[in-house]
């Protein structure tokens, strides 16, 4: 419920709900009146503590969830606490009643007070009266309804076995079989459903989810039996009134209200959760009931992610209510039997119906005097049987904590230090760099601001509710979920949607309004050879920047405009992106309408994938390229995160519709189901195949033809062929219901039946489009010149203007506020430098304004190095040729001359202090060592070397000192392979190229301790540092970790940080084979300094020879890059790549046969895709193709290890012999 409803007004129902049930239940006449009313409560409650757990998610940052977690689980137990005493000493001086009239005033309050206050939302939602039609969709409502049968029918099994029913029954037998049988059905239907299900499988299979579920049906059974059979325990054995036993609570309820705060803070300060419960009588209980109430659902937000935390933990959630009721009607029986046994023995003649029936307080009401103690002893016995099996229980969750495993809470941090932030490998231009939002899980910090600390008290508020919530005892209803804390890091953004409004076209002034309405910054993506370069050609032809077209392949050697270099030709394929800018005119019923377009072509192929994150980093919108045959292929998955880390809207494009097996429905489907995203058609094919000679506009209802000899001339007209009609009927009535999905005006107009008008249908995709929520897609044959006009009107229809997209900056002297950048000509100038090329006239650097204009021989200054910098020339680019111009205005893309910068650096006027975040960069994953032939050749291959470093982040040289070879590194063979040519044609300088090198990381598996010393004297001041400490692995490959736990002052603070920077200098090159070392934590807790002879060097090189002699220790491990791969080819050689790829060691992942071709996604190390394209060209006939991209780091197999490590002695004892 609190997924898809607002969480304020969710709440606040449950609220009322479970008061009127407590209305209801104060006011019974009869039983039948007051069981009603408690489950009208019960069914209130039920939301009331997940509730609150979910607006803790939707407002806190992850580093004080646990905090907060611990502090609600702390007041329910408050209510543990209070609710017994309370309850005794109402029950027993005015009435049962009252018990249920105290809940009525703090509810009031409660309600009262969420009313006037701000409940934050984790995601936008669309209004009641559009979900609630939808809900029962959501929620799967089949699946509830065979699992709730299915619980209730195990419940009435234990409850009426050995009491009601013998167990050898067929009442009992029966309800056990269909519980079975619906179980299975149950699980079918959630097999079939897959994460639409009410539990779906994927979730319910990762370890921790399930070993959680588990800890929380033991934990939760403990906690409901104890709460319930230990004051009975009270009352009976030691004859103490209902007040008396409320108090004798008191121990376990203190014990577990600490213990649950001091764990949440315990996980918030050491970001590790691991559980271990303790059993034992009043404070031992309740000491570990506290430290492991709330560990499932924190453990849970450390490995689910987005809408999985929700499931998995009203998954959870369930388990521990469903565990308390089960344990308490097992325990029902036991204490039954025992004591009808233990009366036969122990008071002979009793009467047996009316003890069982009788409170624990009246077990002696009309039992002789001469019985009274066998009584009291057998009702105490029995008591006593019953608490075996929680003991039991918690043995067992024990073992079952071991499950959750020990993993990171929020990254956890060394020394303190300013925040930092983007992603891994990303270097900061400046201080972009650093966070300017609340922890959002990716390690970026600031203060919380004072509205996100209301809202944080408003949560705690939410929470103290649960004092006088009854359910934790008496209710196994699923909890509402708790949202996912998923939201999206401002500072790996450029727009931060949350924070600022959605639009700043109402601020502009009219004339700055309609400039910018008329401009679009667009980028075409897609999978490699999907016709980027081809459609960008025919756009150019159509809006009159060329007067003739070329292809890629094409016969007259002269390739396409945007295909400047000839490396680029003769491959056929893009390696660098190209800009280029046109003026489309789009008209409709008769009116002209001309738009300025700036538009980059991006490469395809995963090795240049920079070039497209840098593009995308300053663009507003993209048009992504589908092929109609192969659909969502590996690379247009790619582009489609990279669309999502920089938030830009796109448009599709199916491209080859006259290809034969052209399907344009099935990548719709696609696109929907893998990229998840809605999507759907605005154009149906008239024809299919080579039979394609036409659309029809789903928006207007229209026919549209492509007429002359290239296509040029667009011809619309109202009849619409009878063979397509139904089609376009059916199809226009899917797209107006899939933008209803995500628009609220047009969910409006759906409900209520009304058919839109076009500039309402119009209006509705580019709101959905804009908001990032839906793609329309278009439908055409770049090749065959059909239909690329109507995309164009696409782009100037539904992907944004400059101001319809929010940019902001960080403002430096406002300790790096996030400021929004309006794109206005007369305010300050701000821009980002995204892109370095080197050309005939010197460093060429492409420019993104978003404030202010820029103009020649205006000085600029560099936010990252604050130096002052003169423009001597601005252009225009078309491809390789340029257009000079005097300015450029805001919202505009353009190059510059002359300015030393580095890609990413922010450019102001001086009058401001901004700077804005960099790109994503991904780390390389190939090297190779290289020199020059002739040594002659030194100066140019330095200058090739330094200049493509500038041009291309991705490509690193480094100089190996043992090897004192020059090694560059870059993400793929392609990659590297385009370079050095580009050194033999560009500076002509012919390149010797060792063996391709793996990026190898070194890693380590256990703990180790170190003690180590070191002692030199030489006559002058010696050397003296000793460290005390121990290493172990961090969990994970991604990072080094270092942390001092010096105390008192053994060490002093400035040899700490040489003790850090001898860390990271250790783990440049690992001891095992020289390559880096990933995922060691190391934590210097003690050691000893000399009054003369210690010193920064000494302590620094102290660490690096603990860290080497300790790692050698760790049982290290030899970790190789795998490699996310992606082959395609016909069906006919589909059992040879599988084989290629087995021998290779590949896992395959996936696969997919299609209508002549298959795809086959698979896991592969790097080092044994070398030399794999030929390869795969000898086995496909040349008619194979493949990807691939870096995944993640995995330990090498055990034979490759042991070859790595020998070359590397080897190389090393030859070397020690020089």
């Amino acid at each position: 419920m609190y997924t898809f409803l607002p969480l304020k007004p969710t709440f606040l129902s449950f609220l009322a709900t479970f008061e009127a049930g407590n209305l209801i239940c104060a006011l019974a006449p009869t039983s039948i009146s007051f069981i009603i009313g408690r489950a009208v409560s019960g069914l209130g409650g039920s939301g009331l503590f997940s509730g609150g757990m979910v607006m803790i998610t939707a407002a806190a940052p992850p580093r004080l969830r646990p905090t907060l977690m611990g502090i609600g689980v702390a007041f329910t137990a408050i209510g543990g606490v209070v609710g017994p005493v309370m309850g005794g000493a109402i029950t027993q001086h005015l009435g049962w009643r009252w018990c249920l009239w105290i809940f009525l005033p703090p509810g009031a309050l409660a309600a009262a007070i969420f009313l006037l206050t701000r409940v934050p939302e984790q995601t936008d939602k669309p209004r009641l009266h559009w979900v609630l039609p939808r809900l029962s969709q959501q929620l799967d409502m089949v699946g509830f309804a065979l699992f709730a049968p299915a619980c209730i029918m195990v419940l009435l099994a234990l409850i009426w076995g050995g009491q009601k029913y013998p167990w050898s029954d067929k009442t009992i037998i029966g309800l056990l079989c269909g519980a079975g049988a619906t179980a299975a059905i149950f699980r079918f239907w959630e097999w079939r459903r897959q994460d639409g299900a009410l539990i779906p499988p994927s979730i319910l299979a990762h370890p921790v989810v399930f070993w959680g579920c588990g800890l929380s049906f033991l934990q939760g059974g403990t906690f409901l039996f104890m709460g319930y059979y230990l004051p009975l325990w009270f009352q009976s054995a030691q004859q103490a009134s209902p007040t008396s036993s409320g108090l004798m609570l008191l121990p376990t309820m203190i014990a577990q209200i600490i213990a649950s705060s001091v764990s949440g803070g315990l996980v918030a300060k050491l970001k590790y959760h691991v559980e271990r419960e303790v059993d034992g009588y009043q404070i031992l209980l309740g000491v570990g009931r506290g430290f492991v109430l709330q560990m499932p659902v924190i453990a849970l937000q450390s490995v689910l992610t987005g809408m999985q935390i929700s499931i998995g933990t009203a998954t959870t959630m369930f388990c521990q209510y469903f565990g308390g009721t089960v344990f308490l009607s097992i325990g029902k029986s036991i204490f039954a039997n025992e004591l009808i046994s233990g009366l036969e023995k122990y008071a002979p003649g009793v009467d047996l119906e009316q003890i069982l029936h009788t409170g624990a307080t009246e077990v002696l009401k009309g039992v002789p005097a001469s019985a009274a103690d066998g009584v009291l002893y057998a009702y105490s016995r029995a008591i006593t049987k019953t608490f075996y099996l929680p003991v039991v229980a918690a043995i067992i969750s024990f073992f079952f904590s071991f499950g959750l495993g020990w993993d990171k809470v929020v990254p956890r941090r060394g020394r303190p230090g300013p925040p930092r932030c983007g992603p891994p490998g990303a270097k900061p231009s400046g201080s972009a760099g650093q966070a300017t939002s609340k922890d959002d899980g990716s390690g970026c910090l600031r203060p919380l601001s004072i509205d996100e600390r209301a809202e944080i008290i408003a949560v705690i508020a939410a929470i103290i509710i649960d004092i006088v919530s009854p359910t934790q005892a008496t209710t196994w209803t699923t909890a509402g979920p708790v949202l996912a804390a998923t939201q999206g890091s401002c500072c790996r953004r450029r727009r931060c949607r949350d924070d600022v409004a959605e639009t700043t076209t109402e601020s502009l002034w009219p004339e700055e309004a309609y400039r910018l309405s008329k401009v679009r910054n667009i980028g075409i993506a897609a999978h490699i050879d999907s016709g980027k370069t081809t459609a960008t050609e025919r756009v150019l032809f159509y809006t009159g920047r060329i007067n003739s077209i070329h292809e890629v392949r094409g016969k007259d050697s002269v390739g396409a405009k945007m295909d400047s270099m000839d490396l680029e030709r003769e491959k056929g394929i893009t390696i660098q992106s190209a800009a280029t800018f046109c003026d489309w005119t789009k008209v409709e019923d008769g009116n002209e309408e001309r738009y300025h377009i700036n538009l980059i072509d991006t490469p395809g192929h995963i090795d240049f994938t920079i070039e497209v994150e840098r593009a995308l980093r300053v663009l507003d919108g993209a048009v992504m390229i589908l092929c109609a045959v192969s659909g969502v292929q590996s690379q247009t998955m790619t582009v489609d995160r990279q669309m999502r880390r920089y938030n830009v809207p796109r448009i599709s494009f199916i491209n080859k519709m006259d290809r034969m097996g052209a399907n344009p429905f099935k990548a719709v489907e696609q696109i929907n189901q893998k990229l998840k995203i809605a999507a759907a058609a605005v154009q149906v094919p008239i024809g299919m195949e080579d039979n394609f000679h036409g659309v029809v506009d789903l928006v207007t209802m229209k026919a549209v033809y492509a007429e002359g000899a290239r296509g040029e001339r667009i011809v619309v007209k109202d009849e619409i062929p009878a063979d397509v009609l139904p089609l376009a009927e059916e199809r226009r009535a899917k797209l107006i219901e899939s933008v209803a999905d995500v628009d609220e005006e047009m969910a409006n107009m759906f409900l209520d039946e009304i058919e839109p008008t076009v500039p309402q249908l119009r209006a509705a995709i580019r709101r959905a489009t804009l908001s990032l929520k839906f793609t329309p897609v278009f439908m055409g044959s770049a090749l065959a010149d059909k239909f690329i006009q109507p995309m164009l009107d696409g782009v100037c229809d539904y992907l944004p203007n400059p101001s319809e997209v929010i940019n902001t900056a960080l403002d430096r002297s406002q300790n790096e506020a996030a400021v929004k950048l309006e794109p206005y000509n007369s305010l300050p100038f701000v821009g980002l430098a995204f892109k370095l090329e080197e050309s005939n006239f010197g460093q060429l650097t492409y420019f993104r304004v978003y404030q202010g204009k820029l103009r020649k021989g205006s000085m600029v200054y560099n936010a990252r190095t604050d130096k002052k910098v003169k423009i001597p020339r601005i252009v225009r680019m078309h491809s390789n040729d340029m257009e000079e111009v005097s300015e450029i205005g805001a919202g505009e893309i353009c190059a510059v001359f002359g300015v030393d910068c580095a890609s990413g650096d922010t450019f102001t006027d001086g009058r401001l202090s901004y700077t804005m975040t960099s790109m994503f960069v991904p780390e390389p994953v190939v090297s190779l060592s290289i020199k020059p032939k002739n040594n002659k050749d030194l100066p140019s291959f330095s200058k090739a070397i330094a200049r493509f470093q500038r041009e291309d982040p991705t490509f690193r040289v480094h100089l190996d000192a043992e090897s004192e070879q020059t090694v560059i590194s870059g993400m793929g063979e392609l990659h590297l392979e385009v370079y050095v040519e580009r050194m033999r044609r560009e500076y002509k300088v012919d390149c010797e190229t060792g063996q391709p090198q793996v990026a190898y990381r070194e890693t380590i598996t256990k703990h180790v301790e170190f003690d180590h010393l070191l002692k030199k004297q030489s006559g002058g001041p010696g050397e003296f540092a000793r460290v005390v400490g121990f290493m172990e692995p961090t969990g994970d490959v991604k990072s080094n970790q270092f942390e001092e736990r010096v105390v008192g002052m053994t060490i002093d603070e400035k040899f700490l940080y040489a003790c850090e920077k001898g860390f990271h200098l250790a783990c440049e090159k690992g001891p095992l084979i020289g390559h880096k070392v990933l995922g060691t934590f190391m934590v210097i807790n003690d050691g000893a300094t000399h009054m003369t002879d210690s010193s920064e060097m000494s302590f620094k090189n102290a660490t690096q020879q603990a860290f080497r002699k300790a790692f050698m220790e760790a049982n290290p491990k030899v970790l190789e890059p795998i490699m996310k791969t992606v082959v395609t080819a016909p069906s006919e050689f589909q059992g040879n790549v599988v084989g290629l790829l087995q021998k290779r060691n590949a896992i395959i992942n996936d696969s997919e046969v299609g209508v002549d071709e298959f795809t086959v996604w698979a896991d592969v190390s790097l080092n044994g895709m070398f030399g794999f394209s030929g390869t795969l060209r000898a086995a496909t006939q040349g008619k194979g193709e493949f990807s691939m991209e870096f995944s993640h780091y995995a330990e090498a197999l055990p034979v490759l290890q042991k070859e790595l490590i020998a070359k590397y002695q080897k190389e090393q004892a030859a070397r020690n012999k020089k």
